[in-house]
C-alpha cells in the first residue's frame, strides 16, 4: 500500500512523487514545486516566534498529516522543521517532505 495511492485526493499535506529518471545509473525524483522550509522561515524572521495564527495552521496540518500515516502504520522519523515545506511562500499551507529513513509500524 502506498501513501499515494490512500491520499487520491492529495489533501494530506504529504510530499508527492510525480515521476522518477534514471540518469548515470542515479535515480532523480521528480517532485511538486514547494517553497521554502520552516527551518528557513523561522531564520529569515531571525527566530521571532511565529504568531498564532499562522502557528495553529502549521500544528493543524502537521498532525493530520502524522494521524494519516498513523492509520496507514507509517513512522516518519525525521520530522523537523527543514522536513516541513511551505506549498507557497505566501501561504500557510505545508507539505511533510523526506521519508528515507521512515518505516512501517510493524
Amino acid at each position: 500500500m502506498r501513501i499515494k495511492e490512500q491520499d487520491i485526493e492529495n489533501r494530506k499535506n504529504l510530499l508527492r512523487i510525480r515521476d522518477f529518471i534514471v540518469f548515470r545509473k542515479h535515480i532523480c525524483i521528480i517532485t511538486e514545486l514547494l517553497s521554502m522550509s520552516l527551518y528557513q522561515l523561522l531564520e529569515s524572521n531571525h527566530f521571532s516566534p511565529l504568531d498564532t495564527h499562522n502557528l495553529r495552521a502549521f500544528a493543524i496540518q502537521i498532525l493530520a498529516s502524522l494521524a494519516f500515516l498513523r492509520e496507514l502504520g507509517v513512522v516518519h522519523s525525521d520530522l523537523k522543521p527543514e522536513n516541513v515545506l511551505m506549498k507557497h511562500h505566501s501561504k500557510v499551507g505545508i507539505k511533510i517532505i523526506d521519508f528515507g529513513t521512515s518505516m512501517f509500524v510493524h
